[in-house]
Parts: structure tokens; C-alpha cells; sequence
């Protein structure tokens, strides 16, 4: 064991643990389960832990880019989202918010067409371009089972 994990041994025993990863223990599906119920940008951190969980993570079945407030990529952010998921993976729920600088509708209508080819039932989109206070989407015709745009 490297010293950084004896140290960490020792943190835990410190404080009462003995050293278990019962978060770990759990099986895929349930961790897939809990990931979902995360803003994606705080899922995705889980991606760091090991191997695992970077199946894990690209398993998830929700694309949550919406608790976001800065003006800051959410472009950047939905792409790198949907490219480190699973490309066999489904995605039930898709919703992004936030600002993005320049409202492209071929890049939303990538962003839209990969989440129902994934089989998204929710699509909630809440666009604002930087410094309009609004942005003009594409409009789409999907079989959801509930859209908000």
C-alpha cells in the first residue's frame, strides 16, 4: 500500500472508521441509482475514485447540466457530458440551464437529437444567451414524455 493510502487508513481509524468502503460494496446499479439523483457536474467527480466508478459514472441515466449559474461554457459542459457517457447507455432525463454565449442551433439540435436517440423521456432546455437575456431554439418534434423548452 502507497503512503498516501496508510495515511488514509489512519485518518479513518482516527475517526472511528475501519477502513471499509461500504459505498463501494454496493452493487452497480444501485450506485447508478444514486448518481442520478446529481447534478451531473457533481456525478461526474465521482468518475476520480477508481476504474469503477468511471463505469459508473458513463452509466448514469440522467444529464443534469441545470443548477449551474454562471455564464461560463455550459456549451462546453453539455459536450463533455454526453461524450463521456456510455454510448450504449440511455439517457432518461436531459436538462440543461444556463448561459451560453453563442446559441448555436445545430449544436443544440446535436445536444437534443442524442439524448432521444438515447431514449430520453424528459427533455427540459432553459437557454439564455449572454447578454440578451434570451435565446431563439430550435424548435423539435420528439416523442417525449414531457418536453419543456
Amino acid at each position: 500500500m502507497s503512503i498516501e493510502g496508510h495515511e488514509k487508513m489512519a485518518r479513518l481509524q482516527r475517526a472511528g472508521g475501519d477502513g471499509e468502503d461500504r459505498l463501494s460494496a454496493l452493487p452497480d446499479t444501485t450506485l447508478t441509482r444514486i448518481l442520478s439523483d446529481l447534478p451531473t457536474d457533481q456525478s461526474v467527480r465521482t468518475s476520480m475514485l477508481s476504474r469503477r466508478w468511471r463505469r459508473v459514472f458513463a452509466a448514469v441515466p440522467v444529464v443534469d447540466l441545470s443548477n449551474g449559474t454562471t455564464a461560463v461554457g455550459v456549451d462546453l459542459k453539455v459536450g463533455g457530458a454526453l461524450l463521456s457517457r456510455d454510448g450504449a447507455a440511455p439517457i432518461r432525463s436531459f436538462r440543461v440551464a444556463g448561459f451560453i454565449d453563442r446559441p448555436s442551433n445545430a449544436l443544440i439540435d446535436q445536444w437534443v437529437a442524442t439524448a432521444v436517440f438515447a431514449g430520453a423521456e424528459t427533455l427540459d432546455l432553459d437557454l439564455t444567451q449572454a447578454g440578451t437575456g434570451h435565446a431563439t431554439l430550435p424548435t423539435h418534434q420528439h416523442s417525449l414524455r414531457k418536453t419543456e423548452i
